[in-house]
C-alpha cells in the first residue's frame, strides 16, 4: 500500500513552477508575434489609404487643370479670384492655391479652386466665375465638391510651381504633394506631376 502511494504522488513544486515558466514565455511569445502582425497589417492599412488619398486628389487636380478653359483663366476680367493663373515676368511662380476656369462639360465655365486650408485638408471648391473672388471661393465648407481628401489622412505639405506666362504659350503646372496618415505620421506620401492644358485655345 505504502508503494503504491509513493509512486502516484503527484507534481513537485519546482516541476510545477518550470512548467508555468515556460508556458508563460511561450505565450509571450505568441502574443508579440501577434502584436508584431497588427502593427504590419495596420501600418499597411495606412498606407492604402494615404496612397489612394494622394492619387484620387492628384487625378482630380490633373483632369481639371488639363481641360481648363485657358483663355478665360488667364483673362483677369473672367476670373477674378487671386489665386488665378496669369501672365507674368517672373520666370516661375510658387503659390499653395490655384484657381482656373473649367472646361469640363459638368462645370463649363465655372471657376475650380484648389488650396490647403488650416486643417491640414486639400479643398476643391467650384463657384461661378462671376463668384471668383467673393468668400465662397476661400470656403471648404459647404462646396459642391469641398474637401476631397480622406478623413483618415492629412495634408502635410501642398506647393503649385507655374512656369514663366509669356503671351500664347502654353502653361505648365507642377503639383507637388505630401500626405501622411493621422494615426501614423511616418506613414506617408510624396508625389510629384507637372500638367499642361490639352487645348491651347488663347
Amino acid at each position: 500500500m505504502k508503494k503504491i502511494l509513493k509512486e502516484n504522488k503527484g507534481y513537485s513544486i519546482l516541476e510545477i513552477i518550470t512548467a508555468i515558466g515556460l508556458f508563460v514565455v511561450i505565450v509571450a511569445i505568441n502574443i508579440n508575434m501577434f502584436l508584431s502582425v497588427i502593427k504590419v497589417q495596420r501600418r499597411a492599412a495606412d498606407f492604402q489609404v494615404v496612397f489612394d488619398s494622394a492619387r484620387y486628389a492628384m487625378e482630380i487636380m490633373t483632369k481639371e487643370i488639363t481641360s481648363m478653359d485657358i483663355k478665360k483663366t488667364l483673362d483677369s476680367s473672367v476670373c477674378k479670384n487671386s489665386s488665378c493663373l496669369n501672365y507674368t515676368n517672373d520666370y516661375s511662380v510658387a503659390t499653395t492655391s490655384l484657381a482656373i476656369i473649367s472646361g469640363l462639360e459638368n462645370r463649363k465655365g465655372k471657376m475650380v479652386k484648389f488650396f490647403k486650408d488650416n486643417n491640414d485638408t486639400l479643398c476643391m471648391v467650384v463657384v461661378d466665375a462671376s463668384q471668383s473672388n467673393s468668400s465662397q471661393a476661400n470656403s471648404c465648407q459647404d462646396r459642391i465638391i469641398g474637401s476631397f481628401t480622406n478623413q483618415k489622412v492629412k495634408v502635410s505639405g501642398f506647393a503649385i510651381l507655374v512656369n514663366k506666362l509669356a503671351p500664347h504659350t502654353q502653361p505648365k503646372v507642377t503639383i507637388k504633394l505630401e500626405v501622411s496618415s493621422l494615426r501614423d505620421s511616418s506613414v506617408k506620401i510624396y508625389l510629384q506631376t507637372t500638367i499642361s492644358p490639352v487645348m491651347l485655345n488663347i
